[in-house]
């Protein structure tokens, strides 16, 4: 079982490989197409800006992440920038579109509170009896750092949310498609049990 992180210059992918070798399971980090459609399993981590797009396209890795969301059906998730590349569009740069995943668009925070939004905060609107959410409920608290929210076309995507002066959605999922606005590698015990919940889920542990 070929658990993997993909490496688009994004950041952040050691911690995330650490956060599951917490877990007793091994994930290789990658940076190539035959790896990518490899893959029994692909994190996208997140750190940094939406333009990281034109990376991924410029690898020609489009072709090969489409295979495994739409054909190979693998379980993917996104982590923070991984989640905001599943939609359409944003406003951090509007003339570049993202992997179209989950029908949405980004926009920028227009709120009277601090901006990035930056610290621990807990979920709201927890969907109920939903296996990634298992041992997590609304004072589960989660690590966020992002100046973008996900704005999701289809309201039945949103697993749970998180309010920031605006609620916003914190945990998307579109069949095998899974993404958190949160770092759950930085959310301590929380964020352990969620990628616990991920890989349970997904008969990957």
């Amino acid at each position: 079982m070929k658990i993997n992180i993909l490496d688009y210059n994004c950041g952040n992918t050691w911690s995330v490989k650490n956060a599951f070798k917490y877990l007793n399971v091994n994930v290789e980090i990658i940076d190539n197409e035959q790896s990518i459609m490899d893959s029994d399993c692909l994190i996208l981590p997140g750190d940094g800006s939406f333009k990281i797009i034109n990376e991924i396209k410029k690898r020609n890795f489009g072709k090969p992440l489409n295979y495994l969301a739409y054909d190979k059906k693998i379980p993917i998730l996104g982590i923070c920038l991984g989640m905001q590349l599943f939609g359409t569009n944003s406003e951090e740069s509007v003339n570049d579109e993202g992997l179209s995943w989950i029908k949405g668009n980004l926009k920028k925070f227009n709120i009277k509170k601090k901006v990035p939004h930056i610290g621990f905060n807990n979920l709201i609107k927890i969907k109920k009896d939903e296996p990634l959410l298992e041992n997590i409920d609304q004072n589960s608290k989660f690590y966020f750092v992002h100046n973008y929210y996900f704005e999701v076309e289809n309201k039945d995507n949103i697993l749970a949310e998180t309010e920031y002066e605006i609620i916003f959605p914190s945990i998307i999922k579109k069949e095998n498609i899974v993404g958190t606005q949160f770092h759950p590698e930085k959310s301590q015990n929380h964020g352990i049990q969620f990628l616990y919940n991920f890989l349970k889920a997904n008969n990957l542990i």
